[in-house]
């Protein structure tokens, strides 16, 4: 038994349902297609898992998920699209109120009809795949996927009971750190399912050293630190293939924004901490400075973005220097990084943040905002600003034009390739630690009865 490989069973079942290919998602995808890729080399087993009602089901994820079959994003595009509109048709003198409680109704309505279709599409996954009947003490179960998804949720208690390992991935704990930009309900649902994973893992891998570092800090504050608790973190990658993209799978309506040398990005959900009203409204001054440059906005429109939306588009540059694209595909966003002169990353907090090393591939020019992750995974490279000042992002981004191209010298650069490599590598000597732990504890355990029956 000793000398058998572990198995991972990875979960990756919000990933599964909701057929995204964004944030946590790009992050499973990537990890999980390349399972098979380092067996040898690490000597395990790997094994994707979606979980329904407490139960495990092995499937193939890279065709699966990869490919096509299972994918729900749709109802998710639908729901970006109406935002959107409900925020363009309320600018409208008297019928604009009508219009919105129109669009709200028509989200709400497929908001009900997506739950309906999920709900259908698992319990037909449970009739053709094969469950996980028993995990032994050689396997590993882990979170990658979102842990608080009420799915994995109930995966918890069997994976702790019969599993010899539970690791959970964590990508932030901002809910807890940053709860104003989150709604409430969120923020209630994450903090409880932390505290159920702090009581269920017993391991932590993070995405980055700072949210390591966030984690343990949270946890020894909150009392909720185990001895056997063990930590490490990986960090993620880019493979986006530069420059390689059909201009036929790219709209006209983006292409011909293109006509110029200084084309900003933005890339990423339209949600408070990504802060967009402040590069906005830094934009906006820039442009009445006598600028020609143009801002592009990529991102599903996201919670608590009503603001966010009336600020963008009652900008007066809106449709001339500053355009939104809220259902882009990923050639259009790869068409975007390939033609446009810098990215902004303005976000308050993340847990790493994927457009900064995809813009650094490319050697754009990057003002971010001065954050402890971004100065780890961006080192020197990008010029950094503060946040929470108008004046500032304006400064760094009339400094851009004197400032020669960013230094990647002391930057997180890898492939996918390299980071699913030390996330198995690193997960693998988690599960070694743990279960050497808990066989040292049970030891103890066992010595001290025999003690105690001596005397």
């Amino acid at each position: 038994m000793k000398d058998s490989k572990p198995t991972l069973y990875i979960d990756c079942t919000s990933t599964y349902i909701t057929g995204l290919n964004t944030g946590i998602q790009r992050v499973v995808r990537n990890i999980v297609n390349r399972a098979k890729d380092f067996e040898e080399k690490y000597n395990y087993i790997g094994c994707p898992v979606v979980i329904i009602d407490g139960q495990f089901f092995k499937f193939e994820f890279s065709v699966e998920a990869q490919y096509g079959k299972g994918k729900t994003a749709l109802p998710n595009q639908i729901k970006s699209s109406l935002e959107r509109l409900k925020h363009q048709f309320s600018q409208i003198f008297f019928v604009g109120p009508i219009l919105k409680f129109f669009f709200e109704s028509v989200v709400f309505a497929g908001r009900l009809i997506y739950k309906v279709m999920k709900r259908f599409r698992l319990k037909k996954l449970k009739k053709t795949h094969t469950p996980v009947s028993k995990f032994d003490e050689n396997s590993c179960v882990v979170f990658l996927d979102a842990f608080w998804d009420k799915n994995s949720v109930s995966g918890f208690q069997k994976a702790k009971d019969e599993a010899g390992s539970v690791i959970s991935v964590m990508y932030d704990i901002i809910p807890i750190t940053h709860p104003q930009f989150l709604e409430v309900a969120m923020t209630g649902l994450f903090t409880t399912a932390l505290k159920k994973v702090s009581y269920f893992s017993d391991g932590f891998m993070s995405i980055s050293n700072s949210v390591k570092r966030n984690l343990i800090d949270y946890f020894y504050s909150e009392k909720l630190h185990r001895d056997e608790h063990r930590y490490d973190y990986f960090h993620l990658g880019s493979d986006f293939k530069v420059g390689s993209v059909k201009e036929a799978d790219v709209r006209d309506t983006i292409k011909t924004i293109f006509d110029g040398e200084e084309i900003w990005l933005i890339v990423g959900t339209l949600e408070p901490r990504k802060n967009h009203i402040l590069v906005v409204l830094a934009f906006e001054e820039y442009i009445a400075k006598g600028s020609k440059a143009k801002l592009i906005i990529l991102g599903w429109v996201g919670w608590k973005a009503d603001n966010i939306l009336s600020k963008i588009i009652s900008a007066a540059s809106y449709g001339r220097q500053i355009f939104m694209f809220t259902n882009a595909s990923d050639s259009e966003l790869e068409y975007c990084y390939s033609h446009c002169h810098g990215l902004f990353f303005a976000s308050f907090t993340e847990g790493f943040g994927l457009p900064l090393v995809e813009a650094m591939q490319r050697k754009l020019k990057v003002i971010a905002s001065d954050i402890p992750v971004f100065r780890e995974i961006g080192g020197i490279y990008p010029q950094y600003f503060n946040p929470h000042s108008v004046e500032s992002l304006i400064k760094a981004l009339i400094d851009s034009h004197n400032i020669k191209d960013g230094d990647p010298s002391q930057s997180v650069l890898i492939s996918w390739n390299q980071s699913a490599d030390q996330f198995y590598r690193k997960v693998l000597q988690l599960h070694a630690d743990i279960t050497e732990t808990k066989k040292n504890i049970l030891k103890k355990a066992q010595s001290n009865i025999e003690n105690s029956a001596r005397f």
